[in-house]
Protein backbone atom coordinates (compact mmCIF):
# COMPACT_ATOMS: atom_id res chain seq x y z
CA UNK A 1 0.00 0.00 0.00
CA UNK A 2 1.41 3.29 -1.06
CA UNK A 3 -1.98 5.63 -0.66
CA UNK A 4 -4.22 6.28 2.07
CA UNK A 5 -7.36 8.34 1.04
CA UNK A 6 -9.72 9.49 3.86
CA UNK A 7 -13.02 11.27 4.03
CA UNK A 8 -13.51 14.21 6.75
CA UNK A 9 -16.93 14.42 8.46
CA UNK A 10 -17.67 11.14 10.33
CA UNK A 11 -14.29 9.58 9.63
CA UNK A 12 -11.46 12.20 10.48
CA UNK A 13 -14.00 14.70 12.62
CA UNK A 14 -17.64 14.48 13.80
CA UNK A 15 -19.32 17.53 12.51
CA UNK A 16 -23.03 16.21 13.01
CA UNK A 17 -23.54 18.67 16.07
CA UNK A 18 -22.23 21.73 14.06
CA UNK A 19 -24.45 20.24 10.76
CA UNK A 20 -27.31 20.41 13.12
CA UNK A 21 -27.17 23.40 15.11
CA UNK A 22 -26.03 24.88 12.05
CA UNK A 23 -29.71 24.32 10.59
CA UNK A 24 -31.70 24.29 13.14
CA UNK A 25 -30.34 28.30 13.45
CA UNK A 26 -31.05 29.04 9.83
CA UNK A 27 -34.70 27.39 10.25
CA UNK A 28 -35.10 29.86 13.13
CA UNK A 29 -34.02 32.94 11.40
CA UNK A 30 -36.79 32.27 8.67
CA UNK A 31 -39.52 30.42 10.76
CA UNK A 32 -39.22 31.73 14.57
CA UNK A 33 -40.79 28.68 16.43
CA UNK A 34 -40.59 25.95 13.46
CA UNK A 35 -41.24 22.75 15.30
CA UNK A 36 -39.30 19.29 13.64
CA UNK A 37 -36.81 17.36 14.97
CA UNK A 38 -33.26 16.78 13.84
CA UNK A 39 -33.95 12.69 12.79
CA UNK A 40 -36.59 14.30 10.18
CA UNK A 41 -34.10 15.73 8.05
CA UNK A 42 -30.86 13.82 9.42
CA UNK A 43 -27.92 12.83 6.68
CA UNK A 44 -29.83 14.90 3.79
CA UNK A 45 -28.15 17.61 1.72
CA UNK A 46 -29.43 21.07 3.13
CA UNK A 47 -31.42 21.36 -0.66
CA UNK A 48 -33.34 18.16 0.59
CA UNK A 49 -33.57 19.03 3.71
CA UNK A 50 -35.48 22.39 2.82
CA UNK A 51 -37.94 20.35 0.91
CA UNK A 52 -38.83 18.05 3.59
CA UNK A 53 -39.35 21.01 6.02
CA UNK A 54 -41.60 22.58 2.85
CA UNK A 55 -43.61 19.21 2.69
CA UNK A 56 -43.56 19.38 6.26
CA UNK A 57 -45.15 22.54 6.34
CA UNK A 58 -42.43 24.85 7.07
CA UNK A 59 -42.34 27.65 4.98
CA UNK A 60 -38.09 27.93 4.33
CA UNK A 61 -36.78 29.00 1.13
CA UNK A 62 -33.47 27.97 0.22
CA UNK A 63 -31.85 30.91 1.27
CA UNK A 64 -31.50 28.58 4.63
CA UNK A 65 -28.28 27.32 2.69
CA UNK A 66 -26.25 30.20 2.90
CA UNK A 67 -27.76 31.14 6.26
CA UNK A 68 -26.44 27.94 7.80
CA UNK A 69 -23.04 28.30 6.21
CA UNK A 70 -22.41 31.93 7.89
CA UNK A 71 -23.35 29.84 10.91
CA UNK A 72 -21.14 26.71 10.31
CA UNK A 73 -18.63 29.20 9.21
CA UNK A 74 -18.54 30.80 12.53
CA UNK A 75 -18.97 27.89 14.62
CA UNK A 76 -16.51 25.03 13.37
CA UNK A 77 -13.66 25.70 16.17
CA UNK A 78 -17.13 25.50 18.67
CA UNK A 79 -18.41 21.96 17.61
CA UNK A 80 -16.12 19.81 15.97
CA UNK A 81 -14.74 16.80 17.26
CA UNK A 82 -11.68 14.84 17.06
CA UNK A 83 -9.34 12.97 18.74
CA UNK A 84 -6.41 15.27 19.76
CA UNK A 85 -4.00 12.53 19.03
CA UNK A 86 -4.79 12.82 15.45
CA UNK A 87 -2.12 15.05 14.38
CA UNK A 88 0.97 12.97 15.78
CA UNK A 89 -0.45 9.81 14.13
CA UNK A 90 -0.81 11.49 10.54
CA UNK A 91 2.64 12.99 10.92
CA UNK A 92 3.41 9.72 11.44
CA UNK A 93 2.05 8.06 8.65
CA UNK A 94 3.12 10.83 6.46
CA UNK A 95 6.52 9.31 6.66
CA UNK A 96 5.59 5.68 5.68
CA UNK A 97 2.49 6.71 3.18
CA UNK A 98 1.15 8.86 0.75
CA UNK A 99 -2.18 11.17 2.06
CA UNK A 100 -4.95 11.95 0.39
CA UNK A 101 -8.43 13.39 1.31
CA UNK A 102 -11.73 13.58 -0.66
CA UNK A 103 -14.84 14.80 1.14
CA UNK A 104 -18.18 15.94 -0.19
CA UNK A 105 -18.03 19.35 1.82
CA UNK A 106 -17.32 22.30 0.43
CA UNK A 107 -13.51 23.35 -0.23
CA UNK A 108 -14.61 26.55 2.59
CA UNK A 109 -15.42 23.84 5.05
CA UNK A 110 -13.02 21.25 4.16
CA UNK A 111 -9.88 23.37 4.84
CA UNK A 112 -11.52 25.66 7.72
CA UNK A 113 -11.47 22.00 9.34
CA UNK A 114 -8.01 20.99 8.21
CA UNK A 115 -6.93 24.60 9.81
CA UNK A 116 -8.30 23.18 12.94
CA UNK A 117 -6.84 20.05 13.02
CA UNK A 118 -3.16 20.89 12.06
CA UNK A 119 -3.40 18.70 9.30
CA UNK A 120 -1.08 19.48 6.42
CA UNK A 121 0.14 16.06 5.34
CA UNK A 122 -2.30 15.61 2.36
CA UNK A 123 -0.74 15.25 -1.10
CA UNK A 124 -3.94 16.35 -2.63
CA UNK A 125 -7.31 17.23 -1.34
CA UNK A 126 -10.42 17.27 -3.41
CA UNK A 127 -14.38 18.77 -2.14
CA UNK A 128 -17.01 18.49 -4.11
CA UNK A 129 -16.32 21.56 -5.44
CA UNK A 130 -13.63 20.18 -7.84
CA UNK A 131 -15.50 17.77 -9.32
CA UNK A 132 -18.27 15.34 -9.05
CA UNK A 133 -19.41 14.39 -5.59
CA UNK A 134 -19.68 10.93 -4.71
CA UNK A 135 -21.34 8.21 -5.04
CA UNK A 136 -19.18 8.98 -7.88
CA UNK A 137 -15.75 7.80 -8.02
CA UNK A 138 -14.36 10.41 -9.35
CA UNK A 139 -12.18 12.50 -6.57
CA UNK A 140 -10.77 9.14 -5.45
CA UNK A 141 -9.35 8.46 -9.03
CA UNK A 142 -8.04 11.40 -9.07
CA UNK A 143 -6.26 11.79 -6.19
CA UNK A 144 -4.77 8.04 -7.04
CA UNK A 145 -3.68 9.61 -10.65
CA UNK A 146 -2.06 12.00 -8.90
CA UNK A 147 0.14 10.44 -6.87
CA UNK A 148 0.90 8.26 -9.29
CA UNK A 149 -0.95 4.71 -7.87
CA UNK A 150 -3.11 2.14 -8.70
CA UNK A 151 -6.27 0.90 -6.86
CA UNK A 152 -4.68 -2.31 -5.73
CA UNK A 153 -1.75 0.15 -4.00
CA UNK A 154 -4.55 2.41 -1.99
CA UNK A 155 -6.91 2.35 0.57
CA UNK A 156 -9.60 4.37 1.52
CA UNK A 157 -11.28 4.99 4.94
CA UNK A 158 -14.88 6.08 4.40
CA UNK A 159 -18.25 6.03 6.85
CA UNK A 160 -20.70 7.06 4.93
CA UNK A 161 -22.80 4.62 2.52
CA UNK A 162 -22.20 7.26 -0.32
CA UNK A 163 -18.73 7.60 0.42
CA UNK A 164 -18.80 3.39 0.65
CA UNK A 165 -19.94 3.04 -2.81
CA UNK A 166 -17.71 5.60 -4.16
CA UNK A 167 -14.77 4.26 -2.61
CA UNK A 168 -15.43 0.80 -3.59
CA UNK A 169 -16.43 1.94 -7.25
CA UNK A 170 -13.34 3.58 -7.51
CA UNK A 171 -11.64 -0.26 -7.36
CA UNK A 172 -9.16 0.84 -4.16
CA UNK A 173 -9.63 -1.16 -1.15
CA UNK A 174 -12.47 0.07 1.64
CA UNK A 175 -12.28 0.53 5.09
CA UNK A 176 -15.70 1.26 6.85
CA UNK A 177 -14.79 2.87 10.28
CA UNK A 178 -17.68 3.81 12.39
CA UNK A 179 -16.07 7.35 13.22
CA UNK A 180 -12.85 8.96 14.04
CA UNK A 181 -12.03 6.88 17.40
CA UNK A 182 -12.61 3.80 15.21
CA UNK A 183 -10.41 5.19 12.60
CA UNK A 184 -7.38 5.48 14.97
CA UNK A 185 -7.47 2.16 15.91
CA UNK A 186 -7.50 0.80 12.74
CA UNK A 187 -4.78 3.09 11.63
CA UNK A 188 -2.58 1.82 14.23
CA UNK A 189 -2.36 -1.02 12.29
CA UNK A 190 -0.95 0.53 9.93
CA UNK A 191 2.18 1.65 11.87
Amino acid sequence: MQLIIFDLDGTLVDCKELHQAGFRWAVEQQVPGAEFHNEDVEGMPTTEKIRKLQQMGIPVTAEIDQIKKEHTRAHVEEYIKFNPQLKQLFDRLYIKYKLSLCSNSRSEFVFKCLNVLQLWQFESVFSRDYGPAKPDPWMYNRAMEISGVTPDQTVIFEDSPVGIDAAKRSGARVVEVADSLDLMSRLADLL
